[in-house]
Parts: structure tokens; C-alpha cells; sequence
């Protein structure tokens, strides 16, 4: 049985083409944007980056199509704190979370899915950690 995330992204590398978005400098105006972030996976360990021992044929698809960075750096290694600095740009010191547990990102805060829901985007999240449900302020 394929795993959840394999079933996301073979879906994603099917919708998004179909829906507009494509390399950089050719979106369709209000096309679909996604983040995806899968904790603790190595990008030097995904054959989009040159890595050859596995196959990630629908991981593959979607960096064909997308916009991929290959420059990315962890700004705290814990999941919650993590997430926190992705989502607002803010680091662990200026927005709250230092930690997965008895933390929260302030309501006060703006997060890329505030700001795209403002900007007429609909927002949603699919997760299975429990550092980041939803009374966690992401």
C-alpha cells in the first residue's frame, strides 16, 4: 500500500501542471502554491537532487515542474520552532516558539497562510505531527 505521501505527491505532479503552475517565471496568475515539508528528509538523500540509491518517482515529477530550491537551511532543528520560522520568517527568539512543547505562535503573528488567505488564496494544511496541530498557532 503507497503511503500518504506518496499518494500527495503523485497527485500534486498530476494537479499542479494541469493547473497552471509551472517553472519559475511562467505561473499562471493565482496559481496553486504548496509547501511541503517532510521532517527530518535529507535533501542530498532525493534523486532530484543527484542522490541514486532510492527511486521517488512522484517527489521526481513534482520537482520537474515546480519551483525547487536548492538552497535551504534549518534555522532551529526542532519541529514545532521550525515550522514557526518557515510559516512567519521570524526567528525562534522573535516569534515565541524555542520548543515543540508548551509553546505557541501568537495569534498576532502573520503566517504565509494568513497572508495568502488574504490575498484571496483558500489555505488548509494536511499534517501528521503532533508538534503541529492546529492549537500550536500554525
Amino acid at each position: 500500500m503507497r503511503s500518504r505521501i506518496q499518494l500527495a505527491a503523485t497527485f500534486l505532479a498530476v494537479v499542479l501542471p494541469a493547473a497552471g503552475c509551472t517553472k519559475a517565471g511562467r505561473t499562471a496568475r493565482h496559481a496553486p502554491v504548496i509547501v511541503i515539508s517532510v521532517d527530518t528528509l535529507r535533501a542530498d538523500h532525493l534523486p532530484a537532487y543527484g542522490y541514486r540509491q532510492v527511486e521517488t518517482p512522484a517527489i521526481d515529477a513534482l520537482a520537474r515542474d515546480s519551483v525547487r530550491f536548492e538552497n535551504a537551511y534549518c534555522a532551529v532543528p526542532l519541529t514545532l520552532p521550525s515550522h514557526a520560522v518557515i510559516l512567519t520568517g521570524l526567528l525562534p527568539y522573535q516569534n515565541g516558539v524555542r520548543d515543540n512543547i508548551g509553546f505557541r505562535l501568537s495569534e498576532k503573528i502573520p503566517t504565509l497562510a494568513s497572508l495568502w488567505k488574504a490575498a484571496g488564496y483558500s489555505t488548509g494544511a494536511a499534517i501528521s505531527s503532533l508538534a503541529l496541530r492546529a492549537d500550536r498557532g500554525l
